[in-house]
C-alpha cells in the first residue's frame, strides 16, 4: 500500500522549517545566556513568533485581497490589517518596554525571513526541473 502525502501549504511548510531551525538556537541561547547581551533570547524568540505571525498574517491579507470584492472578503482584508497593526504594535511595544533585546528580535525577524527565501528558492529550482 503506497502511503498518502498530506497538502500543506507553502507559508505552513515555511514555519514548520523555521520551527527547526530556531529551536535549537533558542535552547542554545538560553543555556549560554551569560555570553550574550541581556534579554537577547528572549528578543531572538520574540522576533521568530512575531516574523512567523507576520507571515501567517500577510498570506491571509494577500488571499482575502486576491479572491474579489465580496463582503466577507473585505472583512477579512480588514482583520488581517489589523491583525498585522497589532503585531507591529506589540513589537514596538516590547522593545519600549525593555522587555526583550531589539538585537535579538532582529535576529529572530532576520531568521524567518532567511528561510522564507531558502524555501522559495528551493520550490522555484524544482518548478524549473519539472518544467524541463
Amino acid at each position: 500500500m503506497e502511503r498518502k502525502q498530506r497538502k500543506t501549504s507553502f507559508i505552513k511548510n515555511i514555519i514548520i522549517s523555521v520551527l527547526w531551525v530556531t529551536t535549537p538556537a533558542a535552547i542554545a541561547m538560553i543555556l549560554f545566556r551569560e555570553k550574550l547581551p541581556p534579554m537577547f533570547a528572549a528578543g531572538f524568540i520574540a522576533g521568530v513568533i512575531f516574523g512567523s505571525l507576520n507571515l501567517l498574517c500577510v498570506e491571509r491579507l494577500v488571499k482575502s485581497l486576491i479572491g474579489g470584492a465580496d463582503k466577507r472578503k473585505t472583512r477579512a482584508a480588514i482583520a488581517s490589517a489589523a491583525a498585522l497593526a497589532a503585531i507591529v504594535s506589540g513589537l514596538l511595544a516590547g522593545l519600549y518596554f525593555r522587555i526583550f533585546d531589539g538585537f535579538g528580535a532582529l535576529a529572530g525577524f532576520t531568521v524567518v525571513l532567511a528561510v522564507m527565501m531558502a524555501r522559495g528558492m528551493k520550490q522555484i529550482n524544482i518548478l524549473k526541473e519539472n518544467k524541463k
